[in-house]
């Protein structure tokens, strides 16, 4: 009936006027009282939902029932009922029926309810809807009002609410629907929340950590599906050329699907029952002539113990073939009753039975009932004879399962996954990780200034930083190891980045300077990184003294020795000044280490104060070529000592 109301919307006027009487009666009904049966107020709310672009006079105001439905009795509906009532609301928005600052107050009370499947479908509508209305133009508008309506929920004592506030818009970010300033500094209010996981969430925004799974989690999604699913490629929509992943889609096809797919001409065994009433009567008619072919010897010793089996066809016998069996008769009598061409076995040997095997099957090919995917078939048999060859030649016994040169070879072709369709799949995954690298490289999103943007549009770090530093002591509740490493991580990003001064944060980080504590390697890149040239020295000289005596001695293994004359060599790249003459030559005997990683690292130390300040290292470390430059650049060294 929508369909008929659609087309002659003024012939079915009568019948709409009379659903929507209905409609109201069932609608206070259930404002009094939710029930059970809801799936006649379900159909007729989608009818009208459906219809309501049509009859603009008569049902002007559909919306306006749903919001009060939903927002007086959500927590108390039929999880069914919630949904059809959402669907209908978004399809009312879609059409330009009710706007979208209408429904966001009702949609994030919706994120507290336990419905997953209807939190995942409220997310995405929010975000294509403001995705959709920045498309051709920036709304400005509605950007200025959904960002200050976001703004409040992410102050929302509730949990789930101020979470999905952030993952709208760190969502909207990713996108590159919102970019600008005020929508960082949005995020950067959410690491004030008291809740530790949306702390999180803000800290791995700014990190750019895992954009693919944290919009995963925002949506809610935290089941994994199949492996099947996951790993196979989604298609879009496009030409033949390519799909929205840039691979082709007959590609695609032929990596998850059993045979190749018909093109556009070619014949469809499955599509043409006339094809194998065909094939019979070919079969029949020429199977005397094929069964006189040239057998095997050792073909015709065991045709003779095993005549007859289930599922099998005789050597001489007249059969009428059944669906599976009609196109691979012919086949299967050409490679199993051509002879080899001499006693030998070896693989060399059998080429030529190869040969006069394609030839005969080329010879009467004109008959035209092979199915398409005949030519992999051959290559399938024609492996397996090799591989018996090979076995035969070194002696070993004959397997106990069923000889495909000798039983129908179906069941073994379509059992599992062959090897050629993993092949076909490994080959399809590389080429999309190919292009998307390419697609990467050429965003530049492996860009280091690129990925941490959203860091530069904040507009107070010292204060942000000095927040997240409070939190990081302990204020506002304690946190477990892995929020207080994103939080290290950020702060010193952004400390480097904005060339702050937070002198408290290296004597905090002193404390974890050990071999044996955990993501150690982390913690001394996030030192590094808090470390500029306006950080004064005597800040940073405990910190440095405490690395040497922990990582670098005579008694610890190699690799921290490596690892720690290298965290060294960061810190002094970025603040020269901390380094003393005694500690630089004392680091630099470790140049004629044994083990190579250790000796490396302290040359790259060496180079880097060959062009920093040559006259702090020993004369026979400084090297060629800069005897002469050393003066002008020791007394850039001497003003400071």
């Amino acid at each position: 009936m929508q369909g008929k109301c659609k087309r002659d919307p003024e012939g079915y006027r009568d019948d709409v006027l009379m659903q929507l009487q209905h409609y109201d009666a069932l609608r206070g009904l259930f404002m009094l009282k939710p029930g059970k049966d809801f799936k006649a107020f379900a159909d007729l709310v989608g009818f009208l939902a459906q219809v309501a672009a049509s009859y603009p006079r008569d049902i002007p105001n559909l919306h306006v029932g749903l919001l009060e439905l939903l927002d007086k009795h959500h927590a108390l509906l039929d999880p069914h009922l919630r949904r059809a009532l959402v669907a209908a609301l978004i399809l009312l928005h879609n059409r330009g029926a009710v706007p979208l600052t209408d429904l966001l107050p009702l949609f994030f009370r919706l994120f507290r309810v336990k419905d997953k499947q209807l939190r995942i479908t409220v997310f995405r509508h929010v975000v294509a809807a403001v995705k959709a209305a920045n498309k051709k133009r920036r709304d400005e508008r509605l950007n200025r009002d959904v960002q200050t309506f976001l703004q409040t929920a992410l102050t929302d004592e509730n949990e789930t609410a101020a979470k999905k506030a952030l993952a709208v818009i760190t969502e909207l970010y990713r996108k590159r629907v919102w970019g600008d300033a005020r929508t960082v500094n949005l995020v950067a209010e959410a690491c004030a929340h008291p809740s530790a996981k949306i702390l999180v969430a803000a800290c791995k925004f700014f990190l750019g950590q895992d954009e693919a799974a944290e919009a995963q989690a925002a949506e809610g999604d935290d089941e994994e599906d199949s492996d099947e699913e996951a790993d196979k490629p989604k298609t879009g929509v496009g030409t033949k050329a390519g799909t929205s992943s840039g691979v082709s889609k007959e590609d695609v096809y032929k990596a998850y699907n059993k045979g190749a797919k018909p093109e556009r001409g070619t014949f469809s065994r499955a599509s043409s029952r006339a094809f194998r009433s065909f094939a019979t009567r070919v079969w029949s008619r020429f199977s005397p002539l094929l069964c006189s072919l040239p057998r095997a010897p050792e073909e015709e010793e065991r045709s003779s113990r095993k005549r007859v089996r289930s599922g099998e066809h005789t050597s001489r016998s007249r059969c009428v073939l059944d669906d599976a069996a009609a196109d691979d008769a012919l086949i299967y009598l050409l490679l199993s009753r051509v002879s080899p061409g001499d006693d030998t076995q070896s693989p060399r040997s059998l080429r030529p039975t190869r040969r006069r095997a394609k030839e005969r099957f080329d010879s009467i090919a004109f008959l035209g009932f092979l199915a398409p995917d005949e030519k992999e078939k051959r290559a399938r048999e024609t492996r397996t004879r090799r591989d018996e060859t090979r076995r035969d030649s070194r002696g070993d016994e004959e397997p106990t399962l069923t000889n495909p040169a000798l039983a129908y070879p179906r069941p073994l072709l379509r059992s599992g996954v062959s090897r050629t369709k993993k092949k076909k799949q490994e080959k399809l995954k590389r080429q999309m990780a190919s292009i998307r690298r390419a697609n990467k490289r050429e965003d530049g999103t492996n860009d280091p200034s690129a990925r941490f943007a959203a860091m530069q549009l904040i507009d107070d770090p010292q204060a942000f930083a000095e927040g997240l530093f409070r939190r990081l002591q302990g204020q506002g509740g304690p946190l477990r190891f892995e929020a207080k490493m994103l939080l290290i991580q950020v702060v010193s990003r952004v400390v480097g980045l904005h060339r702050l001064h937070l002198l408290h944060l290296y004597p905090f980080l002193q404390r974890y300077v050990q071999p044996n504590q955990l993501e150690v390697t982390r913690l001394l890149a996030s030192a590094a990184t808090a470390c500029h040239e306006l950080v004064p020295p005597d800040a940073l000289e405990p910190l440095l003294r405490q690395l040497v005596n922990q990582f670098v001695h005579d008694r610890a293994r190699p690799e921290v020795v490596a690892v720690g004359i290298n965290a060294v060599r960061e810190i002094c790249l970025r603040c020269p000044l901390v380094m003393t003459p005694e500690l630089l030559q004392d680091l630099a005997q470790y140049k004629r280490a044994r083990d190579k990683p250790v000796a490396t690292a302290a040359r790259a130390l060496i180079a880097l104060f060959r062009e920093l300040a040559p006259g702090m290292l020993e004369k026979k470390d400084r090297g060629k070529g800069t005897r002469r430059s050393m003066d002008s650049r020791n007394v850039f060294v001497l003003f400071f000592w």
